[in-house]
């Protein structure tokens, strides 16, 4: 029983780690993503860095996909592993951690959520240097010294601005200011931009500012 239940913990952290670097296939991945999803699902719940996403996502994974291992192995009654059970484990359990271990290299794995601080980060800087009572002009230095390519619209008549989460009204003589800034971010399956729509009153003073981030997915 309790080789059985090691080589299930095993076959169920090396499915775990080989479903993860699928991922990196354009053909096979498709079909990874199926089985990543209990602990793609866990990772995300928990909100926590990028070293614990990657960590609770094989884990859930691993022990997920034990369970149904063990669950087989049980149902065929198949509890030999060779005359020397002990020394065949060793050998397996010697590969199961090297396919974990690039499992958790970031370059090999697609789930490791990358340059989301400086997503966070990037988002503040926005958010700071286009606060509500700035004026256009440090608006347009604040965006200028980023290297953002802006739009700038001169407002005819009242209407209704569109901003990724709720919009704001504009009035004739206003101003809006768009920018979608690329980002590295990403968070698999998806890549994150930030929209920035920026309302200017008739008197070049910022009145509405809406810094966002926007995931793009596949």
């Amino acid at each position: 029983m309790k080789y059985r239940f090691v080589f299930a913990l095993l076959a169920g952290f090396a499915f775990a780690s080989i479903s993860t670097l699928l991922l990196n296939l354009s053909v096979l991945g498709l079909a990874a993503n199926i089985f990543i999803i209990p602990g793609l699902i866990a990772a995300n719940a928990s909100r926590t860095g990028e070293l614990g996403h990657i960590i609770i996502a094989l884990t859930v994974n691993g022990l997920s996909y034990s369970a149904f291992a063990f669950a087989f192995l049980t149902w065929k009654r198949i509890s030999g592993f060779g005359s020397r059970p002990k020394l065949v484990l060793i050998f397996i359990a010697m590969a199961v951690s090297t396919l974990v271990g690039f499992a958790c290299v970031p370059s090999l794995n697609l789930l490791w959520p990358q340059s989301m601080e400086k997503l966070n980060q990037d988002e503040r800087d926005l958010r700071n240097g286009l606060r509500v009572g700035f004026t256009l002009d440090q608006a347009r230095t604040s965006l200028k010294s980023r290297g953002i390519e802006f739009y700038e619209q001169a407002i005819t008549e009242r209407q209704s601005v569109p901003a990724y989460g709720d919009g704001f009204l504009a009035l004739p003589g206003d101003r809006v200011i768009s920018a979608r800034v690329q980002t590295k971010a990403w968070e698999f399956p998806c890549g994150y931009v930030i929209n920035v729509v920026v309302g200017i009153d008739s008197n070049e003073i910022i009145k509405e500012s809406k810094v966002s981030r926007m995931r793009m997915c596949p």
